[in-house]
């Protein structure tokens, strides 16, 4: 049931068939295990390196390391070439970020490609008027996919060096897939068109093409054309067990892929489980599917809400999300420091919104709490049970499907930053059951909501946060 369902909701996109998914698929389960897979894949890459972060960091030895690997492989491998796409804004703090690049740059010339994408929101004239740390919440560049040949490691880790020791994360990596990584390839090379690029002195250029090309309209048209499917895309046409379907966001010119199908796929569990439930066939809870959610941040849009909460039959559902300690924003001064509030408010509304629709049984909150850890991961799981055939004296096969990318599923991610996911579905038991192992290490560092406990805040915070939901 849960692999089908995907299948129909991918159809008229772009899947691409893994017809080896336990060797191809592989789930990475810690910050450490990803950045020394960063490292180890930075020097076997023979062809491309494609970074695509918010960020690069530049002050721990860490990030030092990841900058000298670049190098090193670059210094190596003649015919390597690496090529980064970060969000301007973020990138341009103080200019520090960006300089760390210029000794590269200057040694190797067109093989290292720095590009600084800026959000079509972030770039109207009034913003520059912004103070720099506020510009982000305009839009930014958000996606999170890392290139090494034809493996693709999908995640919402950036690159500095929190993501990579003490803050959890995401991380699935696409072995041998050329076609993921051709696409991501493309994706970047798109946004390199209607970028700025730095050269070896530090300065900015916009990218050589005609001035339309820099048009928002010309960048709708030119992301519209990666999204297209061939019939070989199909997934009514393949015959494998697992397929992957990458999405785009940027809500700010009407590119929604990512938001219509988690849209559709949580319609239509809740359409084929009330059809199963209204069936004169044994009506147990097993048939229905266990649905599982992550963000670190607690401001769901509406419509994510509803897809969630609205279900007309009783799914499991487990949502994990960041204790006001595990915020990343906890030890922030100022103004900043109020932010795990406001997501804790968020949260208890979330929780009331379920209570007065008779969902609290059904749905369970769980908060992930780890000494000296910060919590960042994000994504949708799907599992069908694995008792769904014992009715007739048969186990079905295990089936199961996942979101994984850079999307929060808040309002700024579906209407301003541009976000990515990729769409994994499988009826593979190997990689079925990485994914569940995935969330149980998870779960493991947290503890549930009890649905009539009530979060206190400062009692502005309400106020405040409900102006303001919008931007963060």
């Amino acid at each position: 049931m849960v692999y089908q369902l995907a299948q129909s909701v991918a159809s008229g996109f772009r899947a691409i068939r893994l017809p080896n998914a336990a060797s191809q698929v592989r789930v990475l389960s810690s910050p450490t295990e990803f950045y020394n897979t960063l490292l180890e894949r930075l020097g076997s890459s023979r062809r491309r390196v494609i970074l695509g972060s918010l960020y690069l960091g530049d002050a721990s030895p860490l990030e030092q390391r990841l900058l000298q690997g670049i190098h090193a492989s670059l210094s190596s491998i003649r015919q390597l070439e690496v090529r980064l796409l970060l969000d301007c804004s973020r990138s341009m703090r103080g200019n520090a970020h960006v300089r760390q690049f210029c000794p590269i740059k200057s040694e190797h010339g067109s093989r290292f490609q720095v590009h600084l994408f800026t959000a079509p929101q972030a770039s109207r004239s009034f913003v520059g008027l912004v103070p720099e740390r506020l510009r982000e919440v305009f839009g930014v560049q958000h996606v999170k996919c890392y290139v090494f040949d034809d493996a693709v490691i999908m995640s919402g880790a950036n690159l500095s060096d929190q993501y990579f020791e003490n803050r959890q994360d995401r991380y699935i990596m696409f072995e041998n897939v050329p076609e993921l990584a051709d696409w991501y390839q493309d994706l970047v090379c798109v946004l390199a068109g209607h970028s700025k690029s730095l050269d070896s002195q530090g300065l900015l250029h916009r990218a050589p093409a005609s001035p339309s090309s820099s048009s928002s309209a010309a960048l709708r048209e030119d992301l519209l054309h990666l999204l297209k499917p061939s019939a070989r895309t199909e997934p009514s046409n393949m015959h494998c067990d697992s397929f992957v379907v990458p999405t785009l966001q940027l809500g700010s010119l009407g590119l929604r892929t990512e938001e219509f199908m988690l849209d559709s796929i949580l319609a239509r569990i809740s359409a084929s489980s009330s059809s199963v439930s209204g069936s004169k066939s044994a009506q147990k809870p097993r048939q229905y599917p266990r649905i599982a959610m992550s963000t670190a941040y607690m401001n769901l849009t509406r419509r994510m809400q509803d897809g969630l909460i609205m279900q007309s039959s009783p799914c499991p559902l487990e949502v994990i999300t960041s204790s006001p300690a595990a915020n990343g924003f906890y030890t922030a001064k100022g103004m900043s420091g109020h932010i795990p509030s406001a997501y804790a408010y968020l949260e208890q509304t979330f929780i009331d919104r379920a209570r007065r629709y008779g969902q609290a049984s059904r749905i369970k909150v769980m908060e992930y709490a780890r000494d000296n850890w910060t919590f960042h991961a994000k994504g949708l799981w799907a599992f069908s049970n694995r008792d769904d055939g014992s009715a007739c004296g048969t186990a079905a096969p295990p089936e199961a499907f996942t979101f994984v990318g850079s999307s929060n599923y808040g309002i700024r991610s579906m209407d301003r930053d541009l976000e990515s996911q990729c769409l994994l579905a499988t009826r593979n038991p190997t990689v079925v059951s990485a994914l569940e192992s995935e969330v149980r290490n998870l779960e493991r560092y947290c503890n549930p909501r009890s649905s009539d406990a009530k979060i206190k805040v400062p009692f502005w915070v309400p106020f405040a946060t409900e102006r303001i939901k919008q931007f963060f």
